[in-house]
C-alpha cells in the first residue's frame, strides 16, 4: 500500500526568493515548492527562505518560510532545480497555499508549465 499523500501542485510565475536563496520559484503545493537556483543544495538541508511575493499571492502577512530540501535536479552547469518540503506550517499557510494553487489550476492566474526533462544530481554530495 502506498502511503504516500497525494498534493495539488501548479506552477508559478512571478515569485522570487530573498537573496539568500537567489532563486525563482517554479511550483508549489500545499506541502512544499519547487524552485531553480544557482546554488546546489544537499538532500536534508533545513533552511530558510524568504519571499514577499509568495505571502502577496497567499494573501498572507509576511514571513520566513522554514524548507527541507527533498530533490535536487541538474539543468545545467550552473542551474539545479531544487524540491523542498515544508517545516512544520501551519494550518493557514496549507489552507493558503491550496486554495493559490487551485485558483491557479482552474485559470484565476498565471500558470507556468511544467519544465522538461531534468537529471538526478546524487544526494551523497560527490561531484559538487
Amino acid at each position: 500500500m502506498n502511503n504516500r499523500r497525494e498534493c495539488i501542485r501548479c506552477g508559478v510565475v512571478d515569485v522570487t526568493f530573498g537573496p539568500d536563496v537567489g532563486a525563482i520559484a517554479i511550483d508549489v503545493s500545499e506541502t512544499g515548492l519547487g524552485w531553480i537556483g544557482e546554488t546546489a543544495r544537499q538532500t536534508g538541508d533545513i533552511f530558510e527562505i524568504m519571499s514577499e511575493d509568495l505571502f502577496e499571492q497567499l494573501g498572507l502577512p509576511y514571513r520566513v518560510l522554514t524548507v527541507r530540501v527533498r530533490d535536487v535536479y541538474v539543468l545545467d552547469e550552473s542551474h539545479f532545480r531544487i524540491g523542498a518540503e515544508l517545516v512544520a506550517p501551519s494550518t493557514e499557510l496549507v489552507a493558503a497555499l491550496r486554495r493559490l494553487v487551485l485558483r491557479l489550476q482552474r485559470g484565476g492566474g498565471e500558470c507556468q508549465p511544467e519544465l522538461g526533462d531534468v537529471i538526478l544530481w546524487p544526494s551523497t554530495g560527490e561531484g559538487r
